[in-house]
């Protein structure tokens, strides 16, 4: 069953048993933080609309809360990117395997943002929370 994630930097939470052996398939909608060229590494982290989907608590005084971003390989799918996917602040949604370090996209296309306003949030976060029979 594939696992809709809306944050991706929870992933290590979501599956903490993910491996390259046995590597999780996962959908991500997440904002676009940064896009290196040459190593086609596409930084995505949750979007600022959402609300976060976990609790972080941070033992330290000193650290902020940042909003953590997840690595994804898009080297399979770097010829049918554009600029309309890959810059700073886009909306995407990838499907791909998640091996506990890196997401291998399979699939990776924009967002259209009326996806994004309404009930259709609180919709995809119920839908991210649901768990295999």
């Amino acid at each position: 069953m594939t696992r809709l994630c809306l944050d991706p930097g929870g992933l290590s939470l979501l599956f903490p048993k993910a491996s390259p052996a046995y590597p999780q398939k996962i959908r991500i909608i997440g904002q676009v933080f940064t896009y290196d060229e040459t190593t086609a590494i596409l930084h995505v982290g949750r979007v600022a609309n959402l609300a976060p989907v976990h609790v972080h608590i941070s033992l330290d005084e000193d650290e902020e809360d940042t909003n953590s971003s997840v690595c994804v390989d898009v080297t399979d799918v770097v010829y049918l990117l554009g600029p309309q996917t890959t810059a700073e602040g886009v909306v995407v949604s990838i499907w791909g395997m998640y091996d506990g370090n890196v997401v291998r996209a399979v699939e990776c296309s924009g967002v259209n943002g009326q996806e994004l306003l309404g009930g259709s949030v609180s919709v995809l976060a119920e839908m991210s929370t649901l768990r295999e029979i």
